[in-house]
């Protein structure tokens, strides 16, 4: 409804996303990476099979497994114009170190749920089907079927997905008996975060929301005739939030409301009655009031109860039993925890290694250093804040173009493949985190605490499909249930609202070419965008004939400059078409220039020549070699 669209997922694990996140407990640290598992704990030898990758309990994972799940994500890469990784490369490894630890998760949580005694019935799995055809594609199994094959998904796959689901759900309800969050401990929770309990002016509401006028006036004449608002919010609605409760969209606050929803809502429209057709970025809406309109106020203990004891129980469930903090009181059968992969044979660079893991004692250690370290680097940073002539000066504004320097630096080392420096500028970039909530805690408006905490509160919030009941079966789902969310949290007005114009240029380009797609105006195909670029450089050459050469130190032509500006925001729409970031692209391509004038030069200078004294004629055979030496 009053949201949009946008989060980047990786490919792979979009193809094989299922809503595991109930089991991560027991599955905690087995099975982040491949690599990791090499990492855990002591470890013994054991055999595993020629033609299988890894032991997980009793049950092998073949080769022609791997082999699948690899396939299935070279097409995504291809359906998305994405380059797949080469053969042998760091990126190629990589995808084959989460396959491989997908597998392994997949396994384990199978063998777990049966020695739980979960399962998934085929009338089970048929009735979460028909839910997720009715819920997401309006009833319609085409609808299903194009989105399947859109995604490289096939019929049989989709059935194992939503199988992994119940049982998720089901080991879920298992684990959750054993957990309590005590009152005291809600009160707590309650006094200490009292300033994310304001709320603002705020009224309960239904919609319903159409795609077209047509189809809106439709609706609206039937509810005025008598027909039920609900039914038919559950049968015409688009939007797949609302529309299997009967429209019902709870208690929205107006300053998080995109303005024409908000001004019907919170102006004459009564209780119970129904608006007009309104019209808003996303469609057609017939707003329903359910209550009435209520003025801000601090939310009472009771009213916050529900949301704090969910933010606390899942708090517990992310910490192994021993970790579980205070206040929350966890009891929970230890075998649950200690039951993990008996066995993992890892397929690297072609070879098996074949290592038992046990992971309980490492993953409890780990968190613990993990623990330790985060509160080292705070206690340093509060040190240097205090006793550190240079750092005692900053302000917010002065550290700001360090933190974005290290965030630059930061994709340097990742587009880079270099794995060491990443660690080096990924720390360089947290100190930036640390130290500006630093600031914030000291001007009284806030702490790192408190900025971890609205992280991790709104990532639950943003992913319904695995901490709520919204259905998301396809990585394209996610996606606009991510950008829904964001918009209707941002209280988005117009267009192009919030789209700030101290973004990089690039940047700021792509954003609002996304916003304009999120409307309807964007090309359809990529061919079309490429047309488009081709025309706007057509233009650029026609306006610098006209303008001719421009003398030294003089003013740019105004036409050039626009056509320049052109020609480089329709490559944005082309890189942005192909799911390639204009500025990495841009970044990555002055590296290689860099790098092989440098070469070009060396080249040179080996032959015993000056690069910078040579005709550009010689500099550029030199520059070819140096461009086939590092293809």
């Amino acid at each position: 409804m009053l949201y949009s669209r946008r989060a980047e997922r990786d490919l792979l694990q979009a193809l094989i996303c299922m809503r595991t996140r109930r089991l991560v407990i027991s599955l905690l640290l087995a099975f982040v990476a491949v690599s990791t598992l090499a990492a855990c704990g002591g470890t013994k030898k054991r055999e595993v099979p020629a033609n299988d990758i890894a032991v997980v309990g009793d049950q092998p994972i073949s080769i022609a497994d791997f082999n699948t799940l690899m396939a299935q994500a070279k097409a995504q890469y291809q359906a998305s114009r994405q380059a797949y990784p080469a053969v042998g490369s760091k990126g190629y490894q990589t995808l084959k170190d989460q396959a491989v630890a997908y597998l392994v998760k997949r396994s384990a949580v199978v063998q777990q749920a049966v020695k739980e005694g979960f399962k998934a019935t085929d009338a089970e799995i048929n009735a979460k089907l028909a839910s997720v055809i009715k819920t997401n594609f309006s009833g319609s199994k085409q609808k299903l079927e194009a989105s399947l094959k859109k995604e490289h998904l096939t019929d049989q796959q989709l059935r194992a997905r939503l199988s992994e689901n119940i049982i998720d759900q089901a080991a879920y309800a298992a684990l959750i008996k054993n957990v309590t969050v005590s009152s005291s401990a809600i009160k707590d929770y309650y006094n200490a975060h009292k300033s994310s309990y304001q709320k603002g002016v705020s009224r309960s509401v239904s919609h319903i929301l159409l795609k077209t006028k047509a189809k809106a006036d439709l609706v609206y004449q039937q509810l005025k005739a008598g027909a039920n608002f609900a039914q038919l919010a559950k049968k015409d609605s688009i939007d797949a939030n609302s529309k299997a409760k009967g429209g019902v969209l709870g208690i929205l606050e107006q300053k998080s409301l995109i303005k024409p929803f908000a001004d019907v809502l919170f102006g004459k429209l009564k209780t119970g009655s129904f608006s007009k057709p309104v019209h808003t970025t996303y469609g057609w809406h017939i707003i329903m009031p359910t209550g009435p309109i209520e003025k801000a106020h601090l939310q009472t203990l009771s009213e916050a109860s529900d949301t704090i004891r969910q933010t606390l129980l899942t708090t517990c469930l992310q910490h192994q039993i021993k970790r579980c903090p205070a206040p929350c009181v966890l009891e929970v059968d230890k075998a649950w925890y200690d039951e993990q992969v008996r066995a993992v044979a890892m397929f690297l660079d072609g070879r098996h290694d074949h290592d038992f893991v046990e992971a309980s004692a490492a993953a409890e250690a780990t968190l613990s250093d993990l623990s330790q370290a985060l509160l080292d680097l705070q206690r340093l940073t509060e040190r240097l804040r205090s006793e550190c002539p240079w750092d005692r000066e900053q302000t917010a504004a002065t550290i700001v173009p360090h933190t974005l320097e290290e965030a630059y630096e930061v994709a340097d080392a990742v587009l880079a493949g270099d794995a060491e420096k990443q660690l080096d500028e990924l720390g360089d970039l947290l100190f930036q985190v640390y130290f500006l909530s630093l600031l914030l805690e000291e001007g009284g408006h806030g702490s790192l605490e408190e900025v971890a905490r609205r992280c991790h509160e709104k990532l639950v919030r943003r992913h319904p499909h695995i901490f709520g009941d919204v259905e998301a079966t396809t990585a394209g789902r996610v996606l606009e249930n991510w950008d829904k969310i964001k918009a209707g949290e941002e209280g988005r007005e117009g267009i192009f609202h919030d789209v700030g114009a101290e973004l990089p240029a690039f940047l700021r380009a792509r954003k609002v070419q996304e916003r304009a797609a999120a409307i309807g105006f964007d090309y359809g195909e990529l061919s079309e965008a490429l047309a488009d670029l081709a025309s706007e450089l057509s233009e650029v050459v026609e306006a610098v004939e006209v303008a001719g050469q421009p003398a030294p130190g003089a003013e740019p032509d105004n036409r050039v400059a626009e056509e320049i500006g052109d020609v480089l925001f329709a490559c944005v729409n082309v890189s942005r078409l192909a799911r390639v970031d204009a500025e990495l692209a841009l970044r990555q391509a002055a590296g290689r220039f860099r790098d092989r004038v440098e070469l070009a030069a060396s080249l040179a200078e080996a032959d015993g020549k000056d690069f910078s004294a040579l005709a550009l004629a010689e500099q550029d055979a030199y520059f070819d070699l140096a461009k086939e030496k590092t293809r």
